[in-house]
């Protein structure tokens, strides 16, 4: 809103540099504003450390779902080549036990 950011301006802050701020530096920049300007400033910071957490937050999501979709892709080729060396072996079963048949 029209308040926080002219306090930001004001104050020649970001969104991004108030939320990477250490407390320490935070409570500096609190020094000369009144009540109400506090509460909104540690509001801003707030929500500004909770939209960089989300963003972290889908990142992470993203990158173990890609990560389980690469295992999954990964076990289904190991699958079909066990399934193809079954066969296989079935077969070889097959032609030795008529081998064995022989009359």
């Amino acid at each position: 809103n029209k308040i926080e950011e002219s306090m930001l301006i004001r104050l020649s802050l970001s969104e991004i540099e108030l939320a990477a701020m250490t407390p320490a530096d935070f409570h500096a920049k609190l020094g000369n504003l009144s009540r109400k300007e506090i509460f909104i400033l540690k509001d801003v910071r707030r929500r500004s450390k909770n939209k960089i957490a989300a963003r972290e937050c889908r990142k992470r999501r993203i990158s173990a779902h890609e990560t389980l979709l690469e295992s999954v892709k990964s076990l289904e080729d190991q699958c079909g080549d066990l399934n193809i060396k079954l066969e296989k072996l079935k077969s070889e079963k097959k032609n030795i036990l008529e081998k064995l048949k022989i009359p």
